[in-house]
């Protein structure tokens, strides 16, 4: 799976089809200490997530090709395994009607506000 890197830190799921938004995202999460895989849409991370140990938490776009955001989210909630792994919604759609997410962001993000956010549900309970 591209990104996929190993780390003692909590385990992220990073699902973006823009390859630089992805890999920068990817970059910094991994500057702090997580492990991160990454998928380039929500069929791509359906089948990383129904072959990989649990994440801790699932940062998603919501436009992306094959299977978008949203499509991802109603299909992880049916998985009694996934269901409750939080998501994050970084997308730069302001229209957050009928959105499923923990917290969303729209782009540009303030890093700062979002690592809070990231080590929040991560690192919260740890």
């Amino acid at each position: 799976m591209p990104g996929d890197k190993k780390t003692d830190g909590p385990h992220i799921l990073v699902v973006d089809d823009d390859e630089g938004v992805r890999e920068a995202m990817v970059n910094v999460l991994e500057a702090m200490g997580y492990s991160v895989a990454s998928a380039i849409n929500g069929k791509e991370a359906l089948a990383y997530l129904r072959e990989a140990a649990t994440p801790d938490l699932i940062i998603s776009d919501l436009a992306m090709p094959i299977m978008d955001g949203r499509q991802f989210r109603r299909e992880q909630v049916k998985d009694p395994r996934l269901a409750k792994v939080p998501v994050i919604v970084v997308s730069a759609l302001s229209d957050q009607t009928d959105i499923d997410a923990n917290e969303i962001f729209i782009k540009p993000v303030d890093v700062d506000i979002f690592l809070a956010a990231v080590d929040r549900y991560c690192r919260g309970s740890r």
